[in-house]
């Protein structure tokens, strides 16, 4: 350089002439560029191409680096030479590049003190009239409480991501007034197989543009940003869950107002309702159910008394009557009576719990053809008959009850096709419950059934009416058809069987019941069944 390093030292003031209009001594520029450099911040420096050598540094130099810039080790020059290790290779890299174009180079250095500061360097080269580069000068500033406040917050951001990734819920933030998505956490991003961030939440969420469903409520009245927000439940109609969700007006990291949106999926503590909704509806049908066949069962034990007396003296009197007179003939419509009169009694009993059982092992499927052979005869030609026993495994049952149950079962059907006529199907097979389905039906206990079923092809059961078919005296048959109490005793010893049963209809297309009965113990040590 034609002016030596030395020459950017104070100096002398200098002169100013007596024809001057001010006759007070005016300093020299060397003398105000020192001035400048003790008092900015920022350390000015002048070094070889080469970095071999700093030839200058301004007083900040100390301050910064922790020591005077002509006493450090050479080379490096200082300047670069303290650089933290892992940043050195960098740093000098870069230097080295610096042409005639300013340059910016962050990094770290090491203090004697064993401290470590950020460093903000804008380099430079300086080239003589010739094109050569002669110095590398720059303009260094202590950066470290700026790279805390950033390490800080991207450490804050981190911990707020990381709280919201971790959070079961679907949480995402849009712009009230574009409905851009501006945040959406893991849980949401999940769910789809495209980035969220950026796109209308309309289109994201309900498949239209512009806003997102419920945009329009109390939360974007206004401009300014109110507490508080509104709940509310739905459910999403392609996979079946329910949600609360929460949503609420708030101003955005930006300033916008924007509108903070949580939805917790709920949908366990809605099966639970529903569930216990389900468990209550039983409770209340197995009480009244009770209460019924407490009712019935001493009605029919009075009522068994008082026909005792009338069957034994209609007997006794026919003995003593001609059997060709009138009086024989109404003493026997009068016997025949009593003894439908005893048949019902006998089903109230069924139905009441109160008849005596005999529990034995016995095969399902004889039973069944036995049933349905007696049946046969009575059935019109326009009603066919098709069986499928897939299972020989035993169960623990009456017989005479579950002959019961397979009579009234298809008498049922047969009723419910006797106009236009269809098929009557009979199935046994074995099977093993799903925890669902046992879920369902609690009085279910997990192993193998023998499972009955009986469909017919007929008109249906309406849906208003199915929850009441197995009360006692309900029916939808005409006066004289039946007596209401089929179904009531088909489900009294199920349930005495320690069984389920359950319906299933369709208007027009049929009904089918399925009668679970339990395996005998023999059965179920061989885990057989079927």
């Amino acid at each position: 350089m034609e002016q030596r390093v030395d020459d950017l030292s104070p100096g002398q003031p200098t002169p100013v002439g007596h024809d001057h209009p001010n006759s007070a001594v005016v300093p020299s520029p060397h003398f105000l560029l020192h001035q400048m450099a003790v008092t900015i911040q920022e350390v000015f420096w002048v070094s070889l191409p080469d970095l071999s050598a700093l030839l200058f540094a301004s007083p900040g130099f100390e301050r910064v680096w922790g020591q005077p810039w002509d006493q450090t080790p050479q080379p490096p020059a200082a300047i670069v030479g303290a650089a933290h290790p892992e940043d050195f290779s960098r740093v000098l890299r870069e230097m080295h590049s610096v042409r005639d174009s300013p340059r910016d180079i962050e990094y770290r250095i090491l203090r004697p003190d064993g401290g470590i500061r950020w460093i903000s360097n804008r380099v430079r080269g300086v080239y003589d009239g010739s094109g050569r580069l002669t110095t590398l000068v720059g303009a260094a500033a202590d950066i470290t409480e700026r790279k805390l406040f950033q390490k800080a917050l991207i450490e804050s951001h981190a911990r707020f991501v990381t709280v919201l990734d971790s959070i079961d819920a679907d949480i995402y933030v849009a712009d009230l007034d574009t409905h851009e998505i501006l945040f959406v956490n893991r849980h949401l991003q999940a769910g789809f197989d495209r980035e969220l961030r950026g796109r209308a939440c309309g289109e994201i969420f309900s498949g239209e543009t512009g806003s997102c469903a419920r945009f329009s409520n109390p939360l974007r009245a206004g401009s300014v940003v109110q507490p508080g927000g509104e709940f509310w439940e739905s459910r999403n109609g392609d996979t079946g869950k329910w949600h609360l969700n929460y949503a609420r007006a708030i101003k955005w990291v930006d300033g916008r107002r924007a509108r903070l949106q949580i939805a917790t999926d709920i949908s366990q503590i809605k099966n639970l309702e529903m569930e216990t909704n389900r468990f209550r509806a039983r409770l209340q049908q197995a009480e009244k159910m009770e209460a019924i066949g407490t009712l019935a069962g001493g009605i029919a034990h009075d009522f068994s008394n008082i026909l005792t007396a009338i069957v034994g003296h209609t007997e006794i009197a026919m003995m003593g009557a001609d059997a060709s007179s009138a009086v024989h003939r109404n003493l026997q419509q009068v016997l025949k009576a009593g003894h439908r009169a005893r048949d019902l009694v006998r089903q109230i009993l069924t139905f009441s719990r109160e008849s005596l059982c005999e529990f034995k092992p016995v095969q399902i499927g004889s039973i069944v053809e036995e049933a349905l052979n007696l049946m046969r005869a009575s059935l019109p030609p326009a009603i066919s008959i098709r069986m499928q026993l897939l299972s020989h495994a035993e169960a623990m049952a009456d017989p005479t009850q579950i002959h019961q149950v397979v009579i009234n079962l298809c008498t049922n059907a047969a009723h419910a096709m006797r106009e236009n006529g269809g098929e009557l199907f009979i199935g046994l097979e074995g099977c093993r419950p799903t925890p669902v389905f046992l879920g369902e039906h609690p009085e279910l206990r997990p192993g193998v059934y023998q499972k009955l079923i009986v469909q017919d092809s007929g008109h249906g059961i309406p849906a208003e009416i199915r929850s009441r078919i197995f009360e006692p005296f309900f029916t939808t048959k005409h006066r004289g058809e039946g007596t209401g109490m089929g179904l009531a005793v088909v489900s009294g010893i199920v349930k005495s069987h320690k069984g389920a049963i359950v319906v299933e209809s369709r208007i027009g297309k049929g009904t089918r019941f399925e009668v679970y009965l339990p395996n005998s113990p023999v059965c179920r040590k061989a885990d057989g069944g079927a």
